[in-house]
């Protein structure tokens, strides 16, 4: 999306001598833009307050930042604006609500701790704005803007993969490290985002996950059991993958301390899912997992994943549990690209109830 708002002219005669229907097609773009964004703006209904307040205050971050010129680039995203200034190569990230803000902190945090690693944008700014008084406490943050194309689909072949997950290795050797755990303990890890799901999302999310425990007592009798963990990137798909010629990424926002194995299946399945429709729904998507767990048909891309990161091939013998694990939380995140009052979720749940009751048949 690229918004538009102040036409800058050469002398004040221009100005106001601009054709009306210039300032309507700039007046029209605005008010689309706030009508976006307030949208995603309420942490529950009615919510009143708490929108104005954000509003006002996302303006005056927009102006801030100076923002208002031809030379940004506006995304909108459901939690998060993502403002691209092409003549300074920074990109701004605002938050619009609560989880948004969190996500925000993440990302940046990744990008100051493993800088060194991987070829990512350096750091600039984090700043907090608003008041918990006013239901409107934002984070925004900037970073350099990676003079870099994104990777197209259709251009991924073997050696490129080769490629991506041999720069990541680099992170996930540095941060290994070998625990004991339980299926159960790395599902709950993620009941801290309940808060931000409707009732209605938690109720279905602990039927799948008590659906997923009993499959996972019927095909392992290792539990608890070891494994190995490191830093992930966390959504590694292959829009948040640059190259110039040099392979960089970019969005950490969901990165942690994990499986690895959850970058690899999600960029398989994701891009697999993409070549496949093109503009896929989470259905497919989710088809499109559940034949992975059940079909195990990514076999040579597994055994290059372990072959250039060795240190976790103890994870081979797990690699069920990590399959039902990674669509958990896969699931989970997949809802919070939703907002409370957004039907699709339910929808998807669903599906994911009869497929899982299916699974353990």
């Amino acid at each position: 999306m690229r918004l538009h708002l102040v036409c800058t002219n050469r002398n004040c005669n221009e100005k106001y001598s601009m054709p009306l229907h210039s300032l309507f097609k700039k007046m029209i773009k605005f008010f689309r833009y706030s009508y976006t964004i307030i949208k995603y703006f309420p942490e529950y209904r009615f919510d009143i307050i708490g929108v104005l307040f954000k509003y006002i205050l996302h303006l005056i971050i927009i102006i801030r930042i100076n923002a208002i010129n031809n030379d940004c680039d506006y995304y909108v995203g459901t939690n998060v604006v993502v403002i691209v200034n092409n003549k300074m190569n920074i990109v701004y990230r605002i938050a619009l609500n609560a989880y948004a803000n969190i996500r925000i902190n993440n990302n940046y945090d990744f990008l100051l701790k493993n800088r060194k690693y991987l070829s990512t944008p350096n750091a600039i700014n984090l700043f907090h704005s608003g008041s918990k008084y006013l239901n409107n406490k934002v984070i925004f943050t900037s970073e350099s803007k990676l003079n870099s194309k994104l990777i197209q689909a259709a251009d991924i072949n073997d050696n490129t993969y080769t490629d991506i997950f041999n720069q990541l290795s680099a992170i996930y050797e540095y941060n290994h490290n070998t625990s004991t755990v339980t299926a159960d303990l790395i599902m709950n890890k993620y009941d801290k985002l309940f808060i931000y799901c409707t009732q209605d999302w938690i109720d279905k999310l602990s039927i799948i996950k008590n659906s997923i425990k009993n499959i996972i007592e019927h095909i392992s009798d290792d539990n608890p059991f070891s494994a190995v963990f490191t830093v992930i990137h966390g959504d590694l798909t292959y829009r948040n993958i640059l190259r110039n010629p040099k392979i960089g990424f970019i969005d950490f926002d969901r990165s942690e301390i994990t499986f690895p194995e959850f970058d690899l299946f999600l960029f398989l399945i994701d891009l697999h899912t993409y070549k496949q429709f093109h503009e896929p729904t989470y259905e497919q998507l989710f088809n499109n997992i559940f034949n992975f767990i059940k079909n195990d048909n990514m076999t040579k891309e597994i055994e290059i994943f372990y072959g250039l990161n060795n240190k976790f091939f103890e994870n081979k013998k797990i690699l069920p549990i990590i399959k039902y694990c990674f669509f958990y939380r896969t699931l989970i995140y997949t809802l919070l690209n939703f907002r409370f009052y957004a039907s699709e979720p339910v929808t998807i749940l669903n599906q994911c109830i009869y497929n899982i009751e299916q699974h353990g048949q």
